[in-house]
């Protein structure tokens, strides 16, 4: 090769397929959060992906978790946020995790540059990842391996499992949520017999749930103005 050609590593296809897994596995992390993100908007994929098609994997978790805080237990009305205290701390911990695992597996992988160690038992190429920030340059060089890959996609997979297990519990909630939000825009009460709003209970002998009471809606000025002159 020519000194002045550009590097490019020999051909590893166990590490290259690791790598291919590896960049599946994120594929399919990503899939999940924005589904949680869609859900958690109360909306659908057309809706939903207008949001979360240009946003980077920081921003989705962001998102996520801010959208997450609306539906934490509240003492007083626990049937309107039907999500349990364990999957409270679990939930922060699965977006903990998944940043961890972007920082340290993702970025690296994806976005390290392929350089080369030259030694007289022959050339060694390893990756470096060049960050620029508040107090100056940092890089950061790995060799990367089949083992090493596979654990880092074995962490992505349980994610994928783990983000999956959180729509999974808090479905039965969204849809009471979006059943209470379609009362609310058609205008009936929870005691009327043809409201959508769904009755959240674990087992029969459960206390029955207290009926989300409608928003008192304000007079609007015309109607202020026509009690006025009414008055008059």
């Amino acid at each position: 090769m020519e000194d002045n050609a550009p590097y490019l590593p020999r051909s590893d296809p166990s590490v290259e397929r690791a790598i291919g897994r590896f960049i599946i596995a994120w594929g399919a992390l990503e899939r999940e959060i924005d589904q949680a993100i869609h859900d958690l908007m109360l909306t659908g994929l057309s809706t939903g992906a207008l949001v979360t098609a240009n946003m980077a994997i920081r921003a989705k978790l962001d998102l996520a978790h801010a959208l997450f805080e609306k539906m934490r237990t509240e003492e007083d009305d626990p049937i309107w946020r039907p999500v349990s205290a364990d999957w409270e701390a679990r939930f922060d911990r699965l977006v903990n995790d998944t940043a961890r695992a972007n920082a340290e597996a993702r970025n690296p992988i994806v976005h390290s540059q392929p350089m080369v160690l030259k030694l007289e038992s022959g050339d060694r190429p390893f990756f470096v990842r060049m960050v620029a920030r508040k107090g100056g340059l940092r890089g950061t060089g790995v060799s990367y391996n089949k083992a090493f890959l596979d654990q880092q996609t074995a962490e992505v997979v349980r994610l994928v499992q783990e983000w999956a297990n959180a729509r999974r519990h808090w479905r039965t909630a969204i849809s009471a949520m979006r059943s209470s939000d379609a009362d609310e825009w058609l205008g009936r009460s929870p005691d009327e017999e043809d409201h959508l709003t769904l009755q959240l209970q674990s087992t029969r002998d459960s206390p029955k749930a207290t009926p989300k009471q409608p928003r008192q809606r304000k007079p609007s000025r015309r109607a202020k103005r026509e009690a006025r002159e009414s008055q008059k």
